[in-house]
């Protein structure tokens, strides 16, 4: 890995520590973390123990599956020079799959142990590239088929595995169990030796500050420490430069298995950062995870039976990964806040936890009835790899709708506020099905069908997930027919009416099949919310406008609106300004005709997605809800100018979202399809630098709902 991936910062602050410490050149980092995969009784944990055994057998190998995580170091002569390698151990067992996104990182290399005695080693090897694909794209990956001895004819195909992931370095034939020292050593061992020798970031230049650092983080003797002391930390060694630079330094050290570092919704501000030693951690979750949980209530448990589990001394009941680790009361909450981080669980109430991995795995009375409804609409996505904590993601996500009543490992039932609309989502293998059902009139499932399909196009995004199709499930007559997505939105998008239907023998209504309606206030909305983004597009295209004021984009947006026939007033003059003050703020009452108050618009300059810059956008949605929205109209909207370099969108939006989803709203929805209309990855797809999202806020007992709009300004 070189330094100039980094940020330029970054980059800056090295050439600048070299110059001022002549004396100090900077040296090749020379570790590596190693990560063993595969799925239980592959022979890892035996494969591991020859290498730091030199590769001679363990004849006191006991045989016993991983507890989790397992950490080893190894030091070994390569060429000329020492480099030190961090084995990491995954135990087999599928729960813990859930948690590799939390360890698995690019810059590691990867060996995947199959055993080749089931004779599906095609199968199982798909299944990991797609794991590491989905969490650790580009990373090498080493393919090992173990247990050789008792399937010698066994094999697999090489060219479509590395068709399906690039990354795959090499195949080794192995029998852990039986091979000579001789043997091991020459099918595995230089192999794997000469992997760990070609990974870049070996040779990445450490300056001797950052190596210090590194040292003292590995020989921390607490468990964890705060960002304020990681600071300080860096002004005793030597570490220069800004809180950037010391953010990317931890991102390095995660990445080799030096620490763990979390922060509060991944806050840019350091002293929200909390780095824990990976084997306190680790130990802290396989206890919860893989041991009997008492009290636990399908899913839910309380956070002192955590403390118990986890200060116990009965290694019988509760196995642990490290012997001696302790955990005081106070320290259950940054293991959870781990959790959260990854929206593995989340707080219920006050003391207690909800952890989807530890629900029930049989499915309540509710899957059945929904799958049984015969005017249920049902929506299918494929996925070529869909790991469970897809499902426990959106339970989270959308913990202002689950119904914990009615939740199990692989489902859950959702419910929309007091619209009467409600669904179930269940995973069935590498398949997810949506069952939406709607009481109240009017009778429009799609719409939270297309609430719950957003969040999950989310979810893949984060997590690297890619679905293959998905399917729209009609019936009628008892009859059940089956749609490509994709083609009932291009016969939407082009006017058609009708779509034929081979299994009912017969055209049928395209509304029927999406369980459609349109209402003429919909539509009055819709023109908006469309007028307001062409709007944005023809201000992003205009050069005058990226350095200019917050005032003078949204006269902008005032005379276009104004243009397409809506009477639009300077709002501060109708409403109550924040501070008490006349000038400024300059944001839009809109109406349809000059008397009836009909939505508003509040705007702000927005330059990135720090904590102030947060608390600043806050403050213009408290004022759009509160202060300028006087007569209490129903919808509004919220428009953010980003000012803000093109390859930092991204992840300034991503921020956003999280605040807007944790934080804010009573029902968070992206607006991908309203952005762009047509199917994205087409030739015609969104515009990547504006956005939308549908946030619901409860004020005050009364529903709002405001559409939020991000429009990147500049070059």
């Amino acid at each position: 890995m070189s330094i100039f991936d980094q940020s330029q910062e970054a980059i800056l602050q090295w050439f600048e520590e070299r110059k001022r410490a002549r004396d100090e050149e900077a040296k090749p980092l020379n570790e590596v973390k190693v990560v063993f995969l595969g799925d239980g009784e592959a022979g890892k944990t035996h494969t591991i123990a020859r290498l730091l055994n030199d590769g001679k057998q363990v004849n006191k190998f006991r045989g016993v599956s991983t507890p989790g995580i397992v950490i080893e170091d190894k030091t070994y002569r390569l060429d000329d020079r020492e480099v030190k390698v961090h084995y990491w151990d995954f135990g087999g067992q599928e729960i813990l799959h859930s948690m590799h996104r939390m360890f698995l990182t690019k810059r590691t290399l990867y060996v995947v142990l199959l055993n080749v005695r089931e004779g599906n080693q095609d199968d199982r090897a798909r299944y990991w590239l797609h794991n590491l694909k989905s969490f650790a794209d580009g990373a090498p990956v080493l393919l090992v088929l173990n247990k050789m001895d008792m399937n010698k004819n066994a094999s697999i195909n090489e060219a479509d595995l590395r068709k399906l992931y690039p990354g795959l370095t090499d195949v080794v034939k192995l029998s852990t169990l039986t091979y000579s020292e001789k043997k091991f050593q020459k099918a595995f061992v230089d192999v794997l030796m000469n992997q760990i020798g070609a990974m870049d970031i070996l040779t990445y230049p450490f300056i001797g500050s950052w190596s210090r650092l590194k040292e003292k983080l590995q020989n921390m003797e607490r468990n964890y420490i705060f960002g304020d002391e990681f600071r300080a930390y860096c002004d005793e060694v030597g570490v220069r430069g800004s809180d950037t630079v010391r953010r990317d330094l931890l991102e390095w050290f995660s990445d080799l298995g030096v620490s763990f570092c979390y922060s509060g919704e991944d806050s840019m501000v350091l002293e929200d950062h909390v780095v824990l030693r990976p084997d306190w951690i680790t130990n802290a979750i396989y206890i919860i995870l893989f041991n009997k949980v008492e009290a636990v209530n399908n899913g839910l448990v309380s956070h002192d039976t955590i403390y118990r589990m986890l200060s116990s001394e009965d290694t019988e009941k509760y196995r642990r990964t490290v012997a001696a680790a302790k955990y005081e009361r106070d320290e259950v909450g940054y293991v959870l806040k781990v959790f959260r981080k990854f929206r593995l669980s989340l707080l219920v109430e006050e003391g207690v936890e909800f952890l989807p991995m530890l629900c029930d795995a049989n499915s309540t009375a509710a899957a059945a009835e929904y799958e049984n409804d015969p005017n249920a609409l049902e929506f299918r996505m494929h996925y070529e790899y869909l790991p469970n904590n897809v499902i426990h993601r959106l339970m989270v996500d959308r913990r202002k709708e689950l119904d914990r009543s009615n939740v199990w490992l692989t489902g859950a039932r959702f419910v929309c506020g007091d619209t009467g609309r409600s669904a179930v989502v269940k995973s069935e293998g590498n398949l997810i099905r949506i069952l939406v059902r709607a009481e109240k009139e009017p009778r429009n499932p799609q719409r939270y069908l297309d609430a719950l399909k957003e969040s999950l196009e989310q979810i893949n995004a984060i997590m690297g997930l890619t679905v293959a199709n998905m399917e729209v499930i009609y019936k009628e007559d008892g009859k059940t027919a089956c749609f490509d997505y994709a083609d009932l939105m291009f016969a939407q998008e082009i006017g058609e009416n009708h779509i034929p239907c081979r299994e009912l023998r017969k055209r049928v209504r395209l509304a029927d099949v999406l369980m459609q309606s349109d209402f003429p206030e919909d539509e009055k909305q819709k023109k908006l919310m469309a007028d307001i983004r062409l709007a944005c597009q023809k201000l992003q295209t205009r050069k005058i406008y990226w350095d200019a004021s917050e005032d003078v984009r949204t006269d902008y947006l005032m005379d276009m609106l104004t243009t397409n026939g809506y009477t639009v007033l300077d709002q501060h003059r109708t409403g109550i300004s924040a501070g008490g003050i006349q000038s400024g703020e300059l944001d839009l009452d809109i109406r349809l005709t000059p008397g009836d108050a009909w939505s508003a618009l509040e705007a702000l300059n927005l330059k990135g997605s720090s904590t102030s810059q947060i608390e600043y956008w806050n403050a213009h949605l408290k004022k759009l809800l509160d202060n300028y929205n006087d007569v209490g109209r129903s919808f509004l909207f919220h428009v953010s100018y980003v000012q803000c370099p093109k390859d930092k969108f991204g992840k300034i939006m991503g921020d956003l979202y999280e605040h807007m989803r944790f934080y804010s709203p009573r029902g968070f929805e992206l607006l991908r399809r309203f952005v762009s209309p047509v199917p994205l990855g087409t030739e015609r797809d969104q515009n990547q630098f504006l956005r939308a999202v549908k946030c619901v806020y409860d004020c005050g007992g009364v529903t709002m709902t405001v559409y939020q709009f991000f429009v990147r300004i500049g070059e």
